[in-house]
């Protein structure tokens, strides 16, 4: 037992061995490095990480986007759809129109036949009559004027004549020639196809103030200066075609061949008056604005009409 207790401790050495040295790495030289490839996938993960993009925007605008391309796309296919059925539709009514017609089930629409169009009116009037006469009857349209002259109407009024020669409205020389006037033919060659006649219902008149009722024929010249030649040329003879619309009771008419018209101005437009010996005025012509002639046997009449004009001027 000493022998074990006096044995002195065995000690163990031990020895650290040293450690490996790494053998030193040699680094990669540009030649040996694989160059990096830009791709969509890369921007895209770059884009979205430096915006802050979450997951849920992303499948927001995804959604968004694919919705409105299907929306264009079938308002497109509806517009496509639509189209085509009308090309189709108006391509088989055209069809079935051509086959009814070519087998005679269907016929030409009627011509729409149109009444005859009236002249202009130059002036307004409260009442208007149409009137006719026929060719055959010469002093048929001078007797229906005279009628219409021997109605009673509210006076200050006037009455446009509208006149036909079967159903169709006569022209300015056509009127002249059914009234049987021997106006020149420079006169009836200036005028325009248009013309008025009308009748102007006034209170019975003084001696010289000409007759109550009386007509009034407006022309529309197309040349002033040939018309007024031509109308200082008929003068002389021109009570001979107003005849029919004189008052003429207790008047000698042999008189008048050596009666002239002299100036006169009505609402400041010039005028030329035919009276008979004792002063009572047998008819006047007057111009307004160097385009309308007017002719009436009351100077009353000529000034409503013209004051008619200075209110709403003629065309």
């Amino acid at each position: 037992m000493e022998d074990e207790e006096n044995k002195e401790p065995v000690q163990t050495e031990v020895v650290q061995s040293e450690p490996a040295k790494a053998e030193p790495v040699s680094e990669p030289t540009p030649e040996s490095v694989l160059p990096k490839i830009r791709t969509f996938k890369t921007d895209a993960s770059s884009y979205i990480h430096h915006n802050k993009i979450s997951d849920l925007e992303m499948a927001t605008k995804s959604y968004v986007s694919q919705k409105g391309e299907r929306e264009t796309l079938s308002q497109i296919n509806y517009k496509k759809i639509f189209l085509v059925a009308g090309g189709i539709a108006a391509l088989a009514v055209v069809g079935f129109v051509g086959y009814a017609y070519i087998n005679g089930g269907l016929s030409r629409p009627e011509p729409v036949v149109q009444g005859p169009k009236a002249p202009p009116k130059f002036v307004q009037t409260e009442s208007e009559t149409n009137i006719s006469y026929t060719q055959a009857n010469p002093g048929s349209l001078a007797n229906a004027i005279k009628s219409e002259l021997g109605k009673q109407l509210q006076f200050g009024t006037a009455n446009t004549l509208w006149i036909k020669s079967n159903s169709d409205y006569i022209d300015s020389k056509m009127f002249i020639a059914a009234l049987g006037w021997e106006a020149p033919k420079d006169f009836v060659d200036a005028l325009e196809f248009d013309f008025n006649a009308l009748i102007v219902y006034q209170s019975p008149a003084s001696p010289a103030g000409g007759s109550a009722n009386a007509p009034v024929f407006i022309f529309k010249t197309k040349d002033f200066i040939k018309s007024f030649a031509a109308l200082l040329e008929w003068e002389p003879n021109m009570w001979q075609d107003m005849k029919p619309f004189l008052d003429l009771q207790n008047i000698d008419v042999k008189t008048f061949y050596q009666r002239t018209f002299t100036d006169d101005s009505i609402k400041n437009n010039d005028a030329r008056a035919f009276t008979a010996a004792g002063g009572k005025l047998l008819f006047e012509y007057a111009f307004f604005n160097k385009k309308f002639i007017i002719i009436s046997t009351s100077r009353g009449a000529l000034g409503l009409v013209l004051e008619r004009f200075l209110t709403l001027p003629p065309q």
